[in-house]
């Protein structure tokens, strides 16, 4: 169902737990991804830095949608949709960084990284 002026409450009151669910289901594993092989006492940076990021990034985004609304020159509700691209775009984008963070591959690199600090912190 698109969205029009005319979109039932009901419809976005579905919508918003959708999203927000979806926001709760993905910070997790960034966080679990930035401090998987740090050594304890790195632990605490790489969470917050995790944190700042992604306050960061929904600062941005809430800028850059309210940017794209805001210029398109036509209703808030069919600018919207453009705005709902980029969003769609950057999802996919999260989706193929997390499925890569979250490889054989990444795990490999991620232990390998690990001993490297931890043989740096103590020498």
């Amino acid at each position: 169902m698109p969205l029009s002026t005319h979109t039932n409450s009901l419809y976005l009151l579905a919508a918003y737990p959708v999203f927000g669910l979806g926001t709760g289901l993905v910070s997790p594993p960034i966080t679990n991804t930035a401090v998987t092989g740090l050594p304890p006492d790195q632990v605490g940076v790489a969470g917050a830095l995790t944190a700042s990021a992604r306050q960061f990034g929904t600062s941005i985004g809430v800028a850059v949608t309210g940017a794209i609304v805001t210029s398109s020159g036509i209703d808030l509700t069919s600018a919207s949709h453009a705005a709902w691209a980029v969003f769609a775009g950057c999802g996919f984008v999260a989706l193929a960084l997390g499925l890569v963070s979250t490889s054989n591959w990444a795990k490999v690199a991620a232990t390998r990284n690990s001993r490297r600090i931890a043989d740096a912190t103590t020498s």
